[in-house]
């Protein structure tokens, strides 16, 4: 979101860019003609405030979830929707979940009623990706699989914490397989990257 529309377009070196998540900052400013130089601005703790510092003049752009935006009643205020597939997101964004006890049956057979198995599947292939990189939310991570009738698709990205060097990575096959093929896409991208590649992340 930003002050004016087409926030790839419009933000510049002079920027400054009002972040919340840091790896939905460092997948923005990785991707070519983006804010890659803009100053960054500490995370504020509301949507309100960012709302607020924006509306003030104070940055020029923000990151925020939609489906944030669409829960607080102001789904007209984005100026621009990312494209996941130029700004994938972390894994498993927006999924809500209910955990319960490992080879609990009684509890699974009652959750299963309310299961979307799509998201499942999808969730599962994402959270795979995410552990075979021994990542977690403060981790610049991102990660995106899609369900397509009997098959699932997915993109993952890493990326050092300053977004100066990232891989990504992309493999499909069945969803039956799906934690499979996410923990082999973290295998992968691990790979590529070397291993003084994660020791930024430290």
């Amino acid at each position: 979101m930003s002050a004016t529309p087409s926030l790839a377009a419009r933000l510049r070196r002079s920027s400054n860019f009002l972040k919340g998540q840091p790896s939905a900052h460092l997948r923005f400013v990785a991707r070519p003609s983006s804010a890659a130089s803009a100053p960054i601005s500490k995370s504020s703790p509301s949507a309100a405030t960012r709302l607020r510092k924006l509306a003030d003049g104070e940055v020029d752009a923000t990151l925020l979830a939609y489906a944030g935006l669409r829960r607080l009643g102001k789904p007209e205020i984005p100026t621009e929707l990312l494209d996941p597939s130029d700004f994938p997101p972390a894994p498993a964004q927006g999924a809500i979940c209910i955990e319960s006890r490992i080879g609990d049956a009684r509890v699974n057979d009652l959750l299963e009623a309310i299961n979307d198995h799509d998201t499942f599947d999808a969730v599962s292939c994402e959270r795979a990706f995410l552990g075979a990189l021994d990542g977690s939310c403060r981790t610049p991570i991102a990660g995106l699989a899609t369900v397509q009738g009997d098959a699932i698709r997915f993109a993952g990205m890493i990326l050092t914490p300053d977004g100066s060097r990232w891989h990504d990575v992309e493999i499909e096959g069945s969803r039956t397989e799906a934690a499979v093929l996410g923990a082999r896409a973290g295998g992968t991208v691990r790979s590529k990257a070397g291993s003084d590649f994660f020791d930024s992340w430290n």
